[in-house]
């Protein structure tokens, strides 16, 4: 529409169907705010020319509906500014309207918080799982971490190839960390309790004169063993014709050492039960300081990384 008034002045009215995009920055998505500007600036013709402007003192000169509403977004604010800038042809005149947009959580808490955190839980239970049971305990591993894998990719399928990390990154970071850390705990513990075979003893010399007299540390345990001095050990084919071979001083000498080495073997092996006793309250207490240094970073600490140049200055004036 297209009127000239008397006094020179000319109304000109036209309705444009625009797709626009705006430049996002997602340092921390999905807890991001984004300001996006719709600009209008003249190409061939300076400010000599032609000067474009806001009605002064007209609130008419943006408006959105109310029932106006964005899946993922909602419109907190919008106000217009001058953008009119000067090129090596000369100056050209410059609107803008901006409009700020806040990111709505609701679908990622959902879709993406809760199931990571409920798998990163899923994979504490393999402490209360005794150790021997490692079938159960590698299966659930891997599966927390297989599922854990897959929840990201799907997550970063959709989302563009960005060099930085997002909000969403640094928490799918700790989750895996957390996953991965218990599968690795049991591994510990997998290695530290395995069995060991008792100590052998060495055979001694064939025909090697004993003189009765027994090591200070193994007296206590050969208390009852009855080895007459000068006894000899046959230990090779002969010893299949030694007489009582089954009830002879070197059989009862070999179970009686092979028992109490085997004994202090058994003392210094690690107690693996208190791995899992620690992780059951190391796990969870770390986690759970982690997702609270997270949320309150990310939603009171953090600036807005959204906001730069212009734009900085813009908001300041608000």
């Amino acid at each position: 529409m297209l009127r000239l008034s008397p006094n020179g002045d000319i109304l000109l009215s036209m309705r444009l169907s625009l797709v626009l995009a705006c430049n996002m920055k997602l340092h921390r998505f999905p807890m991001d705010e984004q300001i996006c500007s719709v600009k209008l600036e003249s190409y061939a013709f300076t400010t000599d020319d032609i000067q474009f402007q806001w009605v002064p003192g007209s609130s008419s000169a943006l408006s959105i509906e109310e029932s106006v509403e964005l899946p993922q977004f909602v419109i907190e604010d919008f106000w217009t500014s001058n953008c009119t800038r000067s090129y090596t042809t000369g100056e050209y005149s410059c609107v803008e309207a901006l409009i700020k947009l806040h990111r709505q959580t609701g679908y990622y808490l959902i879709q993406t918080y809760i199931p990571t955190f409920l798998i990163v839980c899923l994979s504490w239970i393999s402490f209360w799982i005794d150790a021997s049971a490692s079938t159960a305990r590698v299966a659930l591993g891997i599966t927390t971490v297989l599922t854990l894998l897959t929840l990201i990719s799907s997550t970063n399928a959709n989302m563009p190839k960005i060099s930085y990390m997002k909000a969403i990154d640094v928490y799918f970071a700790s989750c895996f960390l957390f996953v991965f850390a218990s599968l690795i705990e049991f591994a510990a513990v997998c290695y530290l309790d395995k069995p060991r075979s008792p100590p052998k003893i060495r055979k001694p010399p064939m025909h090697r004169h004993f003189d009765g007299a027994m090591p200070p540390q193994f007296r206590g345990d050969l208390a009852n063993v009855n080895v007459p001095p000068g006894s000899r050990f046959p230990m090779d084919a002969g010893y299949s014709n030694f007489p009582g071979r089954g009830s002879t001083p070197y059989t009862k000498l070999k179970k009686a050492l092979t028992h109490r080495l085997f004994n202090q073997h058994e003392k210094k092996r690690f107690n693996v039960g208190g791995i899992d006793r620690f992780s059951r309250y190391f796990f969870p207490l770390t986690f759970t300081v982690l997702m609270v240094s997270y949320w309150y970073v990310y939603y009171q600490l953090s600036t807005d990384l959204n906001v730069v140049g212009e734009d900085a200055v813009i908001l300041e004036n608000l």
